[in-house]
């Protein structure tokens, strides 16, 4: 599997965000939510969003960046058919490491992260 994230793995399209949004199915942890909802495909599609009130568009883009590079990096450890959407909130340090271990916190929650390939 290709560690970069292709344009398929993007989560696009009103009714495929708005139904992510709705799902039932949701784990959080400190300053990171995913929601999740199966898709039926061979592959997983993301979205990153932050709240309103995260601070500056700087701020907003660094933070989507940051979760992006994070998933794209433990991808081929999370379960694949599923549309993942991870809200962040503000007031947490933005250091790689610690957003790591937050990803990866929240999809151990979810059970859909794997330890092994």
């Amino acid at each position: 599997m290709k560690k970069s994230l292709t344009k398929a793995e993007i989560l696009r399209g009103h009714r495929a965000i708005r139904a992510a949004f709705r799902s039932p199915n949701s784990a959080s942890g400190r300053g990171l939510k995913v929601l999740w909802k199966p898709n039926s495909r061979e592959y997983n599609r993301i979205l990153v969003v932050p709240v309103r009130k995260y601070g500056s568009a700087v701020a907003r883009n660094r933070a989507k960046r940051l979760v992006r590079e994070v998933y794209r990096e433990i991808k081929d450890h999370v379960c694949v058919g599923y549309d993942l959407v991870f809200i962040i909130y503000p007031g947490f340090d933005q250091a790689y490491s610690i957003r790591f271990g937050q990803i990866r916190y929240v999809l151990q929650k979810a059970e859909l992260y794997r330890n092994t390939i």
